[in-house]
């Protein structure tokens, strides 16, 4: 028999009113249940939800430090800062995982935990605890600014800072200088005395070592955890001021140290005014850089501008006496102006520079200067900056492009190229440098003797370095040539010096033609470039770490005997970078750099700049390194 609700209501009697109430109780049992379970739930969520709090409560206090690494395969010890007791699960040294390392800890002090891994802890330590936080160890690092150079009578005074140097996850807690003959000094900032040597006599080459010791192991006698770095600085003799480190034209530096500053608040890349030029540069080195003298190369043909005065300032101020690092004997193309003081332009930092000439020349649009700026920190270092001129009213650039055709070799007294750039244009004249090893004898003593193409010699004499040769017959009876020379495709030029160790050596030309164009080669060089079909970027999880490679292609260009060192900058925290093979590298050759990426390293985008150096020339490339959450 079926029951429908018009039956049940049509019914007689008792049995619909029971039959009413049983629906009726079944339905507020139905709605009673599920009132329960939603208030279930809800208690389920918020169990939950006290348990997350719990659990950031828990991985929020726990908070350890590394508090000594001994240098042998003692304990370590890590102190806990936090409100938690640490679960040690995972230890890792140098890189490896310790799988039968055992934690205790200190019977005097609870909050010291001894870990025992039966490793020595060379370079890297991390520890992994149960809720997941990490902390990591890696070695120190040694860095060295120098804020001042100050000329005093018969010394030199020097302010020295290393407070840039640092470990990861412990503090720098010693600075131990040495320099010169003895001289010790300490302390994160210094004031060092340096003697200048006899007045007449050549500058001296001082060394200045900083060490550090990270907080991880001062207990030792020598600490083990240290890191060391130096720079050379040449002092002049007495009776002169700091100079320019001259030793020919020693090396390229910090690659990139100095970029002429587009759009800055000196507007533009160079404004040419009556007898003005002025130009803007930026430093990008990551250290401070005394500029302290400047050579420049101009593309007129020849040259004739000269310089009695430069100004440098920060950009946008009225320049004033005070701003006037050059004046005196005019310098000609190719001379050298030494400043009277050095000037300090800081990392990042910003400055305006204006050549003012009285006579000479005035430079018109479209001409190009070449101007090289030395720096008296690291001597041997100097930065080109290439200046094309525009007049005020007109914003045009003019590029000036260095070719990659002219390949030399050297041998003897001999070096030699062909360059296809250099074929069938009127040659007027060569601006030659070239540098002087260090402890090879007087710069002055070396000088070029013979300028011949296939065989025939178009000059001949003797002139050092940072010289100009004028080449073709002298017409007007002045003293220079002034025609010019050229010749086809099928010829070899040749340089003859008075030493026999060309292929050593650094070597600079400037080619200026007919039509007033210029060609720059400075040789020995090479390129550094990411390998074809090489992927730029790469990524690496924060959370776990891991490790990212790129090869990198050192080219040859000049068959000279230059091997090159590599090394990268721009890499965060937790971060180590090798390669294989290591420094230094021989020429072609192909390097696998690899970056080692610890946990917990902070996540973001990173240029990466692999630079090749050879101390004569510096080529660089970019990777980016991702580190994702």
């Amino acid at each position: 028999m079926t029951m429908s609700w018009k039956k049940l209501v049509n019914r007689k009697g008792v049995s619909p009113v029971i039959s009413f109430v049983l629906i009726i109780a079944i339905l507020l049992s139905v709605f009673s249940l599920l009132f329960m379970w939603n208030l279930s739930q809800e208690e389920l969520k918020t169990q939950r939800e006290r348990e997350r709090i719990q659990q950031l409560k828990l991985v929020e206090g726990e908070s350890l430090a590394f508090l000594t690494i001994p240098s042998g395969s003692d304990p370590f010890t890590v102190y806990n800062n936090g409100t938690v007791a640490p679960d040690i699960r995972h230890v890792y040294v140098d890189g490896s995982e310790i799988t039968g390392f055992t934690v205790a800890q200190d019977t005097d002090n609870p909050r010291k935990w001894l870990i025992s891994t039966g490793s020595t802890v060379t370079t890297s330590a991390k520890i992994e605890t149960s809720l997941g936080n990490i902390y990591s160890y890696a070695g120190p690092t040694a860095v060295i600014d120098l804020l001042s150079w100050s000329d005093l009578d018969t010394k030199v005074i020097l302010v020295l800072d290393g407070s840039k140097s640092n470990a990861v996850g412990a503090s720098i807690s010693r600075w131990n200088w040495t320099y010169s003959e003895g001289g010790t000094a300490s302390g994160a900032r210094v004031q060092i005395e340096v003697d200048k040597p006899p007045e007449g006599s050549s500058a001296s080459q001082v060394i200045i070592t900083l060490t550090v010791t990270d907080s991880t192991d001062i207990s030792n006698s020598p600490a083990a955890r240290t890191a060391s770095t130096s720079i050379t600085l040449s002092i002049p003799p007495e009776g002169e001021t700091s100079g320019e480190g001259e030793t020919g034209f020693g090396g390229e530096g910090a690659p990139g140290g100095i970029f002429i500053s587009l759009g800055g608040t000196g507007g533009g890349t160079s404004v040419a005014e009556g007898r003005v030029i002025a130009f803007n540069i930026k430093n990008f080195s990551g250290r401070m850089i005394p500029l302290t003298s400047l050579r420049f190369y101009g593309v007129k043909n020849p040259s004739n501008y000269t310089v009695d005065q430069v100004f440098i300032a920060p950009p946008g101020v009225e320049m004033t006496a005070d701003d006037m690092y050059y004046f005196g004997v005019t310098i000609g193309d190719g001379g050298i102006a030494q400043f009277s003081k050095p000037y300090y332009i800081g990392d990042r930092d910003e400055a305006h520079i204006e050549l003012r000439a009285s006579s000479g020349a005035r430079p018109q649009e479209g001409h190009i200067f070449m101007i090289i700026m030395y720096d008296a920190s690291t001597p041997q270092s100097y930065y080109v900056v290439t200046v094309p001129i525009r007049t005020a009213d007109y914003t045009d650039d003019v590029e000036f492009v260095v070719t990659d055709t002219f390949h030399v070799t050297g041998d003897g007294f001999i070096l030699q190229g062909k360059s296809l750039d250099l074929n069938n244009r009127l040659l007027m004249s060569v601006g030659v440098a070239f540098s002087t090893p260090a402890n090879s004898g007087d710069p002055c003593e070396d000088r070029m003797l013979e300028f011949n193409v296939a065989g025939i010699a178009y000059w001949n004499g003797s002139i050092a370095s940072g010289s100009t040769i004028y080449l073709g017959t002298d017409t007007d009876g002045d003293g220079q040539a002034d025609t010019g020379v050229t010749w086809d495709n099928s010829r070899t030029v040749q340089f003859e010096f008075n030493f026999n160790d060309v292929a050593q050596r650094f070597f600079y030309f400037v080619y200026r033609f007919e039509d007033g164009t210029s060609i720059a080669h400075k040789v020995p060089r090479f390129t550094t470039s990411l390998a074809v079909g090489e992927t730029e970027r790469k990524e690496i999880s924060s959370s776990t770490g891991g490790s990212a490679s790129w090869l990198i292609d050192i080219v040859q260009i000049d068959a000279l005997n230059t091997p090159l060192n590599l090394n990268v900058t721009g890499l965060p925290c937790f971060c180590t970078a090798t390669f294989v093979p290591g420094s230094p590298v021989s020429m072609p050759n192909t390097v696998t750099m690899t970056i080692e990426v610890l946990p917990g390293a902070p996540t973001g985008l990173y240029p990466l700049v692999i630079t090749g150096n050879n101390n004569n020339w510096a080529d660089s490339c970019v990777a980016f390194l991702y580190i994702g959450a």
